[in-house]
């Protein structure tokens, strides 16, 4: 951990702070189920479709993310957006929140396309840097690290290496690989009959583009949507950040 104080630059761990405002650079690795290719990467059929929206598209319930993230153009090789937070206690409030990109190997890239997740806190002096890394997506279930992380952090929290690596392990398995679970079509935290009433009317009508019943995210809506999703709601999926 860090722990930092008033007006320094701590060159060693780029970390900046300025009274009581600090900034630094989050690592972490995450894999989207839906997209997922295997042999450690996703598939980025949305950016190839030109799909993936320039502006952030959490600005909507219930994720109700106010930022103004946009961008000219969408970096190489991402996968779409995600929203990450970070927390102090495991059940807190976000004390910083910024959407970014998911590159097709997992990374968190920043919109300019640099690695990482660029976070500004303000907190009391003295305060150490440790927090949960929440990551959230539009139509996956949400996860958190299993632990506070110590940031910024050289080495990035891989969550897609085991299921305990997110909180209470809350990800699907497979293959030997960890993956936020798909099938969240309605983005309230749960796999249900509710996510299926979002796809269907847009199978039916083979809805093309950038919607949430597309799970695979290959920009249509289809059964292979369908089969994504139903695995994930027999077992009844649900977030387990709190």
């Amino acid at each position: 951990t860090t722990t930092v104080g008033k007006g320094i630059k701590d060159n060693a761990n780029s970390v900046t702070a300025t009274n009581n405002t600090f900034m630094f650079k989050v690592l972490a690795n995450v894999f989207l189920q839906g997209p997922y290719a295997g042999a450690g990467a996703m598939n980025t059929t949305l950016l190839t479709n030109s799909a993936i929206p320039s502006p952030q598209p959490y600005n909507v319930a219930p994720f109700n993310y106010a930022g103004t993230e946009n961008v000219g153009s969408i970096p190489a090789n991402v996968v779409d957006w995600v929203l990450v937070e970070l927390r102090l206690t495991s059940n807190g409030a976000a004390v910083s929140r910024r959407a970014v990109f998911l590159k097709n190997d997992g990374q968190l890239l920043e919109t300019s396309g640099s690695v990482g997740y660029s976070a500004t806190v303000t907190v009391a002096i003295g305060y150490d840097l440790s927090h949960f890394i929440v990551i959230k997506h539009r139509n996956h279930l949400a996860i958190m690290s299993a632990d506070a992380v110590g940031l910024p952090n050289a080495t990035a929290n891989d969550f897609t290496t085991a299921q305990n690596k997110a909180y209470l392990s809350g990800q699907s398995f497979s293959s030997g690989v960890a993956l936020m679970s798909a099938g969240d079509g309605n983005a309230d935290g749960q796999c249900t009959t509710s996510d299926f009433d979002v796809w269907l009317p847009l199978a039916k009508s083979a809805t093309l583009g950038y919607e949430t019943a597309d799970m695979n995210m290959d920009g249509q809506c289809t059964t292979a949507d369908f089969d994504l999703w139903l695995p994930n709601a027999k077992t009844a999926a649900i977030t387990k950040v709190p």
